[in-house]
């Protein structure tokens, strides 16, 4: 998911709308294409994004469809986060 204030700030066309759940149950919520989204050393392209305008926010959130593709280390009391490219098959 990506913030509007990002989506605007990156010029993003909104495409449409999709309905996407949570806490709270289902809503609708307008979704963007990022052409190229690079983490760590691995780049993704031609992906689809809701729209996040709930109170807590941020400004990405990226989801498992991408995470899966990485060893995460993780250090909480360091708030830090280590990902590892997985090889791609």
């Amino acid at each position: 998911m990506i913030s509007r204030d990002l989506a605007k700030k990156l010029n993003l066309k909104i495409l449409g709308k999709r309905t996407g759940g949570g806490i709270g149950g289902a809503i609708q919520r307008d979704y963007v294409r990022l052409d190229r989204l690079e983490i760590a050393g691995r780049t993704f392209r031609n992906l689809t994004a809701n729209i996040d305008d709930q109170p807590s926010r941020n400004d990405m959130n990226v989801g498992t469809s991408i995470l899966k593709n990485f060893v995460i280390t993780t250090d909480f009391a360091g708030r830090s986060v280590w990902l590892k490219p997985i090889a791609a098959k």
